[in-house]
């Protein structure tokens, strides 16, 4: 009950909106592990660089989570979650400005990445009440 943990996807592209809406259609019991293989094998669904071969590339890894080929495809294809996705991006990076991944607000204080476990341990052990 010391930390309140709020996590915000970052879309500095299409694809990563691809990516993170193929997360949110495996359902909430599934975004965490879809969002982790996206993670883990960014370098391999972005390696084509073209639209077509990454769809395809985030179409397998939705098939791999166990949606079916033709959820992923009308996942993907819903302009309306793509837009609210989006303008909730927005809103929240302008007002937390956010310009980087990871960014951590911790206190209402910005830390972006570049630290390592145990500089991010020391930061939010300073801030939790003792």
């Amino acid at each position: 009950g010391k930390v309140k943990f709020v996590y915000r996807e970052v879309y500095f592209d299409k694809f990563g909106l691809w990516g993170a809406m193929v997360a949110r259609c495996g359902g909430p019991e599934k975004y965490f592990g879809i969002s982790d293989i996206l993670y883990d094998t960014q370098k391999d669904w972005l390696a084509s660089g073209e639209p077509v071969g990454i769809a395809d590339a985030l179409r397998k890894i939705g098939i791999t989570a166990g949606m079916t080929g033709e959820q992923v495809d009308a996942c993907l294809k819903d302009n309306e979650r793509a837009q609210a996705m989006v303008t909730a991006y927005q809103a929240n990076a302008t007002a937390d400005k956010v310009e980087s991944t990871p960014t951590f607000i911790i206190a209402g204080e910005s830390h972006s990445g570049g630290m390592t476990y145990e500089e991010f341990a020391a930061l939010l052990d300073a801030k939790l009440p003792k």
